[in-house]
């Protein structure tokens, strides 16, 4: 090994990372200041700190599913009960479909 290369972790470097990090909100900006300040990356701290037990992780929201309205393929098939031969439209866009759709409507 080389001796001018140091050790990215010592018990220093270590203590320090687990203090900066206690001491912080424990968000991803604070690892990565604190990355910056040790000069590793966000993602080696995050390391340090998981051997260490004291890393927290941080809970994500999850996106509340959005309504956007009858699928393509529940279309197509109010395109077909209408009748009409619908082969060809299955690469269309869901606007294109839903344009189809009311034109057909408009013509019942």
């Amino acid at each position: 090994m080389n001796e001018n290369v140091k050790p990215k972790w010592d018990e220093a470097r270590t203590a320090q990372a687990a203090e900066l990090y206690a001491k912080s909100d424990k968000s991803i900006d604070a690892l990565k200041a604190i990355g910056e300040a040790m000069e590793v990356s966000h993602k080696s701290v995050i390391g340090k700190l998981v051997n260490l037990g004291v890393y927290e992780v941080q809970v994500r929201e999850r996106k509340v599913p959005v309504d956007l309205g009858p699928s393509k393929k529940e279309l197509m098939a109010t395109i077909r009960a209408t009748g009409y031969d619908a082969d060809g439209l299955e690469g269309a866009t869901k606007p294109a479909i839903e344009r189809v759709l009311a034109v057909l409507h408009n013509a019942v």
